[in-house]
């Protein structure tokens, strides 16, 4: 079980005015499906889409700063009285070929819904996480092998089944923290039902934009 990894020390945490340069651009899923696939594994696992249906963007489509993530989905109660270890992250992956990722930044813990509807959508927001164009961002649980009662692992069903979709998955413990380098499997005809909204330009606050200009 991993503990969790704060973002990389960026100063000036407020947001700057909208500027004429300034845009949110919503991507990745359109979270449309049902979520009916359940993702269990008694390691840290990251999970992020390979690629998508419908011309979709899965990448940064500019650089800036991750607002907002929308899950759809919630975590599973399998034991009764016993909830399953619900804390995630999110992750700034940097692609280095052949399907490799290296993790340069991961967010604060947030907590899925346990139990309730399977179209549950959450909103997570995280402080600084920052991509530049072409960057990847993945959904990162703990693991949370806990026998008798989630021998499996703490159990997420926040991913569909659609065809032309694919999603990466890297599973290894203590070993998906920034500076690891993820060599991940590919799952065909499934999505990870995860929106991200993007800031450009002046919607991104201080840090990231030193950041993403090399200097934070």
């Amino acid at each position: 079980m991993r503990t969790a990894i704060p973002l990389l020390a960026l100063a000036g945490l407020a947001t700057l005015p909208a500027a004429a340069d300034a845009r949110l651009i919503t991507y990745g899923s359109s979270l449309k499906a049902t979520p009916t696939i359940v993702e269990a594994h008694q390691a840290d696992t990251a999970f992020w889409p390979v690629s998508a249906t419908g011309g979709r963007a899965i990448r940064a489509p500019a650089t800036g700063q991750i607002l907002a993530i929308r899950l759809k989905g919630t975590a599973l109660e399998r034991s009764p009285g016993r909830a399953p270890l619900n804390q995630v992250h999110f992750q700034h992956l940097v692609p280095q070929g052949h399907g490799r990722m290296l993790v340069v930044q991961t967010s604060g813990a947030f907590a899925v819904p346990i139990g309730g509807p399977r179209g549950t959508i959450s909103t997570f927001r995280p402080e600084n996480l920052c991509v530049r164009k072409g960057d990847v961002v993945d959904f990162n649980d703990e693991g949370g092998w806990d026998p008798p009662f989630y021998q499996d692992g703490a159990p997420f069903r926040v991913f569909a089944k659609v065809g032309g979709a694919r999603v990466a998955r890297y599973i290894a413990n203590n070993a998906t923290n920034n500076g690891a380098t993820l060599e991940p499997t590919a799952r065909s005809g499934e999505e990870l039902l995860m929106a991200l909204v993007l800031g450009t330009g002046r919607q991104q606050g201080t840090a990231c934009q030193n950041f993403n200009r090399g200097t934070g």
